[in-house]
């Protein structure tokens, strides 16, 4: 998926995300290979975690695992593969993917994006 441009891209994680019982989640599409890494990553530490709650709070992703009861889903490895997916969302645009990506708090929502968008939304505002 490297070579694809960053719609292509994310589009792509977005559907993959799907195929493995993925969606509805609560970021925008930028973020879906961040979070496909995530799940891949998990994945590979016990295959009975899930992603669950997952949403962008102040231009972060959030997410909580499951089940709570499998000490797995609150191992270091499982809670540094969190941590390494949060802090790629702070660079990272939620709508298209695009790096470098800052948090915009000038908005009434709170969102990480590119210079792009930023502009865009800048344009449109009345």
């Amino acid at each position: 998926m490297t070579n694809l441009d960053p719609l292509s891209r994310v589009t792509a994680c977005q559907r993959a995300l799907i195929s493995r019982g993925y969606s509805g989640l609560g970021t925008g599409i930028g973020w879906s290979c961040i979070l496909l890494d995530l799940v891949d990553d998990l994945l590979g530490i016990d295959p009975r975690i899930r992603l669950t709650h997952v949403r962008q709070k102040y231009g972060e992703l959030r997410v909580v695992l499951e089940p709570a009861d499998n000490p797995s889903a609150q191992s270091p490895a499982a809670l540094e593969a969190v941590a390494r997916a949060q802090a790629r969302s702070l660079v990272t645009c939620e709508r298209c993917g695009r790096t470098p990506a800052t948090i915009d708090w000038s908005r009434e929502w709170v969102e990480t994006r590119c210079r792009w968008h930023h502009a865009y939304d800048e344009s449109q505002r009345g």
